[in-house]
This record gives C-alpha cells, sequence and structure tokens, in this order.
C-alpha cells in the first residue's frame, strides 16, 4: 500500500510517496519512501517499481 504526500521547499512544491510491505525473509512490516518529484504520476510509477 502506498501514501502519497505533497510537501512544499524553498524550491517549490513535490511529492513523496511512502509504501508499506511485509518482508518475506522476517515477516516484519517496513516502509521505504522517496520524494523529490515534480507530479504525482512520477511519484506513482516509482512506487509501482519499487
Amino acid at each position: 500500500m502506498a501514501s502519497y504526500t505533497k510537501y512544499k521547499t524553498n524550491k517549490g512544491q513535490f511529492w513523496r510517496f511512502q509504501v508499506s510491505y511485509e518482508d518475506p525473509i522476517t515477516g516484519k512490516r517496513k516502509q521505504k519512501g522517496k520524494g523529490g518529484f515534480q507530479t504525482k504520476k512520477e511519484a506513482k510509477v516509482c512506487a509501482e517499481k519499487l
């Protein structure tokens, strides 16, 4: 499951995503995220690859 948020910096507005998943080896929940995308669509594409 992924969540997308818009945030603002001095350089402008950007999008970030955070993906929650279950680690197959340990069975524990983990999260990964990345930011700096110009559009929500770019963030979605990167999240799907992850």
